[in-house]
């Protein structure tokens, strides 16, 4: 039976750069929060039947990107998920806007070095970064997708630094969202800051540790 408080979002939606964490983080915060888990890389190579890589190889970046697109609009049946999205899947406006209607947009944001440090680990199976030779290649390209997705990713309605963060403790730092979504006055604040009335404020981001503490008993 899913909890009450996960009743308040439809979905809750993972966005951010390649490898801060995303899949592993939504699998946890899903069977936290008892919502299903969807990864949406997998679902688009279950749904053509070919890898990311594969795609890149035939149809280059735009043909997947083209793809990405169409493939988005068959999760607008999706309830009660957390869903990974792709690093640059919410990156047109167009897309972003159909995100939103999906539930709460979530952005996880890591430092860039870590960034890189990780996707150079496991460049054979990142398309954008396979032919680096070096860390220092990777770490510039990671620098130039930040910056030119930047505008969109600030576009999240919370954004959620992981960069000193445990699972725990983004776990129930969003989970603290989730229950206080009763709240009239905490939803307002959510409504205008999704609607850009108002920015992000502190209590947005990891820094309100007394409040996570007292709901660590969730």
């Amino acid at each position: 039976m899913t909890k009450y408080w996960a009743k308040r979002f439809r979905n809750i939606i993972l966005t951010g750069m390649p490898a801060t964490g995303k899949s592993l983080f939504g699998k946890i915060y899903a069977q936290h929060s008892e919502r299903f888990f969807l990864d949406f890389d997998q679902f688009i190579e279950s749904t053509t039947k070919r890898t990311i890589p594969q795609i890149f190889e035939q149809e280059g970046e735009e043909g997947f990107r083209a793809l990405e697109d169409k493939i988005l609009l068959k999760l607008e049946r999706r309830h009660n998920f957390v869903i990974a999205m792709g690093g640059g899947t919410l990156i047109k406006p167009e897309n972003i806007s159909f995100a939103r209607k999906l539930g709460l947009i979530v952005l996880l944001d890591l430092a860039p070095s870590e960034i890189a440090n990780r996707i150079f680990a496991q460049k054979e199976t990142r398309p954008m970064f396979s032919k680096c030779s070096s860390l220092e290649e990777t770490q510039s390209i990671v620098n130039e997708l930040i910056e030119k997705r930047r505008s969109a990713y600030e576009q999240a309605d919370v954004i959620i630094d992981t960069t000193y963060n445990t699972i725990d403790s983004l776990k129930l730092h969003l989970a603290l969202i989730e229950r206080r979504a009763g709240n009239r006055e905490y939803m307002q604040d959510v409504y205008n800051i999704i609607n850009k009335r108002i920015k992000p404020q502190s209590k947005w981001t990891e820094k309100e540790e007394d409040a996570v503490v007292d709901e660590a008993s969730i």
